[in-house]
């Protein structure tokens, strides 16, 4: 329940800014790896629609698709 009203927060908060702060900086790719635990512990963000967006983003980053590489999970 808990976590469930921050990613409320965080949903709301995203809200039409591509990243958390507007720009990107480095809280993005901090929380994009904190959001992705979610995946190793089978939950799903799919209620959380500008969260998924946000997380799609940074995915799709270059470096973001280089450390994920790096660190064997893609």
């Amino acid at each position: 329940a808990n976590l469930a009203k921050r990613l409320d927060w965080l949903n709301q908060e995203l809200g039409d800014k591509a990243y958390l702060m507007g720009d990107f900086s480095v809280a993005d790719p901090y929380l994009f790896t904190c959001l992705n635990w979610a995946n190793y512990h089978q939950r799903t963000l799919e209620s959380w629609t500008n969260v998924v967006a946000f997380m799609e983003r940074v995915r799709a980053r270059p470096a973001t698709q280089q450390a994920l590489k790096e660190e064997g999970l893609i």
